[in-house]
Parts: C-alpha cells; sequence; structure tokens
C-alpha cells in the first residue's frame, strides 16, 4: 500500500480531505495510435486501447411512452459519427461528436459495468450516505446506462437528473422503466452545457475519470454542472481527486527485438533501434507489477477537492520528482494512477476508489510512460525530474505528459494520449 494513496480499494478512514488543488511531496490511485491494451479506433474508455502519441504535437427512433418534456431536452444531439477526419482531431465538435459517438457503442459500457471494483465502490459508497441521499434531488453526469442513477433512486433520492449526450440515453430510458424508477429518474439525452431543467441539485455523482485521471476531459463538464447546477451547499460524488507517480523497471523492455535479428535468413538488427521506439512511443495502458516499483511510495502529483476545483488549475500543472531507488535495476519509465475518495463532510468517513497497481484490477489500469532508453539505477541512487501534465490544447479530451529526467541521467520525453 502507497502512503496516502488510499489503502483498501474501498476504504473508510476519518483523516480530513484536500480543499485546494496541491502538488503534494511524494507520500508514505479509457483509436489505436496509443499501444494500451484493448480500445479500437472510434471507440472511448471502456476499450482498453485509446489514441495516444509521442513527441510534441498534434439516431435510432424513440421509445413509445416518452414525454414531450424529455424530447424537447434532447434537442442539440450530435451529428452521427463518421470516419476520423484530419479535421476531427482540432475541431472542438467533431472531437466531441466522436466521444459521443463512442460512448453509444455497448462494448464501453459492457467494461465499465463489468468492473466491479468501480461500480460496486460507486454503490457502496452511495448506499453508506443514504441518509443523506434520501430526498434530495441528484444530477448524474454521464449516465450511460444508468447504474449509478439506479443506485441513487435505490437510496432514497426525490429526484434524479440522468444527463447522457450520447445515444446510449435512450437505452437507459427504458432501463429505467424496466426498473420501475421512471417516476424517480428523468434521462435525459443532451450534453450538460445544453441542459434546462427547472431546479438545482444537491447533490452531483459523476463516473467521469479517464485514463490517469485527467483523459477525455469529461471533469470540465462536471465542473459545469457543479457552477451551473449545484446548490451553494451541495455536494459532489466522488468528493477529492489525487493522482500520483511512480518509477518502475520492466525486465522484459525490449525484448521483440529478437524478432529483427534474423529475418528469412537476411540479418535486420539495423532496424532495432527504430522498432523499440516505435513500440514504446505510446503510454500503455496496463498494469504494473507491484514488483517493477522502483520507489518505495509514490508521488502524489495532483490532488484537488471536486467541489472548488477548476479547469484553469489541472489544464497544466508540473510536479518535480525525486524518488529514492529501492532496486538495483534499469529505470525504464514513469506510471500514473489516480484515486477518489467519497465523503460529505472533511472529516467524515470516506471510501476511496483506488487504481493502485498494489490493488485488485480495474479497468482503468495505469498509465505507463516508457522512455527510449533505460537508465541503470543503484539501490538507494535518486532518480530526479519534472513532470508536465496538459491538456492537449490541439485536442481537449486529450492528455499530453513531458517527462524530463536530470539524475541519474538526463532524458525527455513528450506524451500525448489522444
Amino acid at each position: 500500500m502507497h502512503g496516502d494513496e488510499g489503502g483498501a480499494t474501498a476504504s473508510t478512514t476519518t483523516s480530513a480531505a484536500a480543499t485546494t488543488p496541491t502538488m503534494a511531496p511524494a507520500v508514505p490511485q479509457r483509436q489505436p495510435i496509443v499501444a494500451v491494451s484493448g480500445r479500437a479506433e472510434g471507440e472511448a474508455r471502456g476499450g482498453r486501447q485509446g489514441h495516444g502519441n509521442s513527441g510534441e504535437g498534434e439516431g435510432e427512433g424513440e421509445g413509445e411512452g416518452e414525454g414531450e418534456g424529455e424530447r424537447e431536452r434532447e434537442e442539440g444531439e450530435g451529428e452521427p459519427g463518421g470516419p476520423r477526419s484530419k479535421r476531427s482531431r482540432t475541431d472542438p465538435a467533431c472531437v466531441d461528436r466522436d466521444y459521443f459517438d463512442a460512448y453509444s457503442h455497448i462494448e464501453v459500457h459492457v467494461e465499465m459495468l463489468s468492473d466491479k471494483i468501480r461500480t460496486e465502490t460507486y454503490r457502496k459508497a452511495i448506499n453508506g450516505f443514504s441518509a443523506f441521499f434520501k430526498g434530495k434531488v441528484v444530477m448524474d453526469v454521464g449516465c450511460g446506462t444508468g447504474i449509478l442513477s439506479l443506485f441513487c433512486a435505490e437510496a432514497g433520492a426525490r429526484k434524479v437528473y440522468a444527463i447522457d449526450a450520447s445515444d446510449m440515453a435512450k437505452e437507459a430510458r427504458r432501463i429505467v422503466d424496466k426498473n420501475g424508477f421512471s417516476a424517480t429518474i428523468e434521462v435525459i439525452h443532451n450534453s450538460i452545457e445544453k441542459l434546462s431543467i427547472p431546479e438545482k441539485v444537491d447533490i452531483i455523482v459523476s463516473e467521469w475519470m479517464g485514463y490517469g485521471l485527467l483523459y477525455e476531459s469529461m471533469l470540465e463538464s462536471v465542473i459545469f454542472a457543479r457552477d451551473h447546477w449545484l446548490k451553494e451547499d451541495g455536494q459532489m460524488f466522488p468528493a477529492e481527486a489525487n493522482m500520483y507517480l511512480m518509477p518502475f523497471t520492466d525486465e522484459d523492455f525490449g525484448q521483440s527485438a529478437s524478432f529483427w535479428k534474423t529475418v528469412y535468413g537476411y540479418d535486420f538488427s539495423t532496424i532495432i533501434p527504430f522498432a523499440s521506439r516505435c513500440e514504446y512511443q505510446y503510454p500503455r495502458v496496463e498494469m504494473l507489477c507491484a514488483e517493477d516499483e522502483l520507489a518505495l511510495r509514490p508521488a502524489r502529483i495532483l490532488s484537488f477537492n471536486c467541489k472548488t476545483v477548476t479547469i484553469d488549475q489541472v489544464k497544466k500543472f508540473t510536479y518535480d520528482f525525486d524518488f529514492t531507488s529501492i532496486l538495483h535495476a534499469p529505470f525504464n519509465g514513469m506510471a500514473l494512477w489516480f484515486d477518489v475518495v467519497f465523503w460529505i463532510a472533511p472529516n467524515s468517513d470516506r471510501i476511496t476508489l483506488s487504481t493502485s497497481p498494489e490493488l485488485e484490477e480495474t479497468h482503468w489500469a495505469q498509465v505507463l510512460l516508457y522512455m527510449d532508453t533505460p537508465i541503470p539505477v543503484n539501490q538507494d541512487e535518486h532518480i530526479t525530474g519534472r513532470i508536465t501534465v496538459t491538456m492537449n490544447a490541439a485536442c481537449k479530451r486529450c492528455t499530453r505528459f513531458t517527462v524530463n529526467t536530470l539524475s541519474p541521467s538526463p532524458l525527455s520525453k513528450t506524451f500525448n494520449l489522444l
């Protein structure tokens, strides 16, 4: 377990939460262009493969029985998804269209719902604070199939506004009706930025986290919902988020080079450096073996309260790291993961959803940033440098990571998770 990284995947503590974004010191937790295990072109966080790149750069008809009010709120739906163009990488309208189209595919939702750590922790948090939910008005931002809305209704919420801009909202409405919650849950097929409802809400629930926490930039929509629709004394669920950094080693690094040593009797070894750069140029979303962690504890590089955080505070930040290696092994790169914490007051009980490599696997896994060249490190030697995390200006739903090491050897590499 990593210091204040959260302990058990769903844990309860009583320590106070952060109130403003902090760059904390080291502490005692969704298109192949990225080498991630899973997701295909056009899909979103639900598959395991997201767009990535390194370097500097770059409806069906309504079901019967739906009310007129619900239809009215469905204005502003995006166009059907089509092939991605060069323009779609930078045009905000195209980026959003592709994003919401991706969440109209069932595979994304199968993977998220199959992630029991994710879904059961949300259920545990909502049920654990059911007294707080009872009689309250709730907004579920990015409701998908409506599972979190169902949890809230079952916990006693008086009204739940389930918002989703993808076509999955139509299916969510049918699911809600089938399970007898249509009197409590109103599914609205629209983007949060175009939403119109008759009241403000007591609680905003959302599963907004992407790979490495900020990928997909759904946090921006949650902040918009908070600023426009949450009551002054309202509550965010989850209430807090943290991002962690850890250097790692990989004894299998470069093993695929053996393929090029002899190809049909010819020596292709000259291509090995190029092949290695291609293999590791992208962020990889996969599980890190805890035994490959090079430091005793991760660094918590970002921490914020979801009630007060602003986009400006997370759209670009840097962290200067200084790790002491616990192994004599090559340093191959940096791993990122996150946790989110549910609480109703800073000093209340807390339930944590963690994506730590030392805990049970989630569909988020970890984001692995491989440097091009392994650096040998000795036990007790320092690994120092800086990481910069940026919302990619060319694509608002993308995240850019730049890793610069100072010791034991200077290296620099930029990765785009697109």
